[in-house]
């Protein structure tokens, strides 16, 4: 029986872009931490629904009490996954909200959590949070607190960033940034492994495209390699030396992202 060429073509390069993959997605998930007290949790706006739960688990731990849940609302339509999410008929409906709604939903008292609702992207969650938690630990000195939030100053020593496992090597990074260096950053996720990472996005319904969806992470986790070199030269993130086979990792996933057709499985 002849071998099918197109179908040995599909195994051989699915397994090297897991390999690949697994090599960027190995070094994002190192900075989760193990439970540690802090001074409060911030969960940054995102479609990582797990992040309610897991920020829940550790308030519940006593590791913080007081969780900031962050970012504002995007217009219907330019986000197919988050408007599954947003109920397009409560235009005052936000992710800080829904998040809210999760954390409450997992035990933890609405008076323990903090809204941030204009930010748009990750820096902005950050810069608003940092004010809102100035402005909430310091309501019985009004001049202390706006002194710190026009200087962009936290009056906190420690914050936990609870976001998608991708994501957080980045979060730390921009966060050091906004809070400064005597706040000390650590970052905790839901999962740091691969294989369990897509079953829980499957059962979560969080898959448009089953077909392709490994290209689609792949493509995710390898932008967020490209945005760290980008954004710490830029300022808008701390710098973060990149291992030169975590580089080399995410161009070839980048490159072989973007041609979908290869990951379309084949008949058989």
């Amino acid at each position: 029986m002849p071998v099918d060429s197109h179908a040995h073509d599909y195994a051989n390069d699915l397994m090297v872009y897991k390999h690949n993959l697994q090599i960027i997605w190995n070094w994002l998930v190192k900075t989760h931490a193990a439970p540690t007290q802090t001074d409060a949790i911030i969960i940054p706006g995102s479609l990582q629904t797990p992040s309610a739960e897991m920020a829940a688990k550790l308030f519940k731990m006593n590791c913080a009490d007081i969780i900031v849940t962050t970012g504002g609302r995007y217009k219907p339509g330019t986000m197919e996954l988050l408007n599954k999410f947003l109920d397009p008929k409560q235009p005052d409906q936000t992710e800080a909200k829904f998040f809210r709604d999760l954390v409450m939903q997992h035990g933890v008292p609405e008076q323990n959590i903090l809204l941030e609702e204009k930010s748009t992207n990750l820096r902005e969650n950050f810069t608003n949070a940092n004010d809102i938690l100035a402005q909430s630990s310091l309501d019985d000195d009004m001049a202390v607190a706006q002194d710190l939030i026009s200087a962009h100053k936290s009056p906190q020593e420690k914050i936990n960033i609870v976001c998608g496992p991708f994501l957080m090597t980045r979060a730390k990074a921009t966060a050091q940034i906004i809070f400064g260096k005597p706040v000390e950053i650590v970052t905790s996720t839901f999962c740091t492994n691969l294989n369990d990472y897509m079953n829980i996005r499957n059962h979560l319904g969080e898959i448009i495209y089953p077909e392709t969806d490994i290209q689609r992470l792949g493509g995710v986790c390898a932008g967020e390699i490209l945005r760290l070199d980008t954004y710490g030269a830029k300022g808008d993130c701390a710098k973060v030396s990149i291992p030169s086979k975590v580089e080399k990792a995410a161009l070839y996933v980048q490159e072989a992202s973007g041609d979908q057709m290869r990951w379309i499985k084949p008949t058989l």
